[in-house]
């Protein structure tokens, strides 16, 4: 379901952006075996961490965050929020429930939360 959006990361046209602790996650969650049933768990940690890698630009740890700014139920996401608003991002890709429970909220930033599919399916329109 990330095949184009990965074809758009490797032409250049979009940038992912991240920062050192949301490697460490990711790090976190493959070593904790946590993906069970994802096509991830399929992939060796090394792999993940390559392609990772390979894709996302890491960003400024020096960050000014709007004063006031949606706040997550689940603080562990947070810091995805956080980026996205700090850098101007004009989305942010999760599945994740808590933080799609966000997207209302995140509009008036500028900031469109939704799945990787629902921005290929509205950049093809």
């Amino acid at each position: 379901s990330v095949a184009g959006l990965t074809a758009e990361l490797a032409k250049g046209s979009i940038q992912a952006l991240a920062t050192v602790a949301m490697r460490a996650e990711l790090l976190h969650v493959l070593q904790r075996g946590s993906l069970a049933g994802h096509w991830l768990e399929r992939r060796n940690t090394t792999e993940v961490l390559a392609a990772w890698d390979d894709h996302v630009t890491i960003a400024s740890t020096d960050l000014r965050l709007p004063g006031l700014r949606p706040l997550c139920t689940d603080p562990d996401d947070q810091i995805f929020i956080d980026l996205a608003l700090a850098t101007h991002a004009t989305w942010l890709f999760t599945r994740d429930r808590a933080v799609l429970k966000l997207g209302r909220q995140l509009r008036p930033f500028g900031l469109t939360v939704g799945a990787p599919e629902d921005w290929l399916s509205m950049s093809r329109s």
